[in-house]
C-alpha cells in the first residue's frame, strides 16, 4: 500500500514538474494580491493589520484553486484514470497520493511564503508562526474539498465553473476557523485559538479518509 502510495506521489511530483509555470503562477497570484490590496485600501497600519486576516487566507484559496483541475482531469483525458481503474489496488491510495502531491506542488510554497505576506501587512516573525500552522492545517483540505468537487466534474463542458462552485461553499468552515485562529492569537482577544487550531486538525483527519473515498467513488462513476 505504502509503495503504490509513493509511485503514484512520485509520478505525480514529476508531472507537476513539467507544468511548473502553472505552479509559479499561484504563487504570483497569491503574492500579487498582498502586494495590491495594502495599495488600494491605504497605507493605514490599523486597517491593514484588521484586514490582513481574512486577506491572506481569501489569497491563499484561490491560489490553491489554481491546481484543483489539474489533480484529475489530464489523467481523465488522457486514458490514465481508466487503466487505474484495471489495477488490483485500492483506488482510494491512488487518488490520496494524488491529493498529496497536489498539495505539495501548489499549497506547500504558498504556505512557505505566508511569512512574507504576513510582514507585508506588519507582522513580526514569531507572530507569523500560528499563521503558518493554521494555513499547513487548513491549505490540505482545501485540496481535499476541491478533489471531490474535481472528480464530480469530469467531463462537463463548464467543469472549471461547475468545479468552484461546488467547492467554494465547503471551503467556509475551514475559513473561518482559520482567520479565528490569527486573529484571536494576534489581537490578544478572549478566545483560544488552541481549540480552532485542533478544531482544523480534526476536519483534517475528518477529510483525509472521506476525500479519498468520496474522489474514487466518483472516479469510478465518471
Amino acid at each position: 500500500m505504502f509503495q503504490l502510495f509513493k509511485t503514484v506521489f512520485m509520478r505525480e511530483l514529476r508531472l507537476y514538474n513539467r507544468r511548473r509555470m502553472d505552479v509559479v503562477n499561484a504563487m504570483i497570484f497569491f503574492l500579487l494580491v498582498i502586494i495590491m490590496f495594502p495599495i488600494g485600501v491605504g497605507p493605514e497600519p490599523e486597517i491593514l493589520r484588521t484586514l490582513s486576516y481574512g486577506v491572506i487566507w481569501v489569497a491563499a484559496i484561490f491560489a490553491s484553486t489554481f491546481g484543483l483541475r489539474a489533480i484529475l482531469e489530464p489523467d481523465y483525458e488522457d486514458g490514465t484514470l481508466n487503466q487505474y481503474l484495471t489495477l488490483p489496488h485500492r483506488l482510494e491510495i491512488i487518488m490520496l497520493a494524488k491529493i498529496a502531491a497536489n498539495w505539495v506542488a501548489y499549497c506547500l510554497p504558498v504556505v512557505v511564503i505566508s511569512p512574507l505576506a504576513a510582514a507585508m501587512f506588519g507582522f513580526s516573525f514569531s507572530e507569523s508562526w500560528v499563521l503558518v500552522l493554521a494555513l499547513l492545517l487548513a491549505t490540505p483540505i482545501f485540496v481535499m474539498i476541491g478533489a471531490i468537487g474535481s472528480a464530480l466534474s469530469l467531463g462537463a463542458k463548464k467543469g472549471r465553473v461547475l468545479l468552484l462552485l461546488l467547492v467554494m461553499p465547503l471551503y467556509i468552515p475551514v475559513l473561518i476557523f482559520g482567520v479565528n485562529t490569527s486573529y484571536i492569537f494576534l489581537e490578544n482577544v478572549e478566545g483560544d485559538y488552541v481549540a480552532n487550531l485542533m478544531i482544523l486538525f480534526g476536519l483534517l483527519l475528518l477529510a483525509i479518509p472521506l476525500s479519498s473515498f468520496a474522489t474514487a467513488k466518483s472516479v469510478d462513476a465518471a
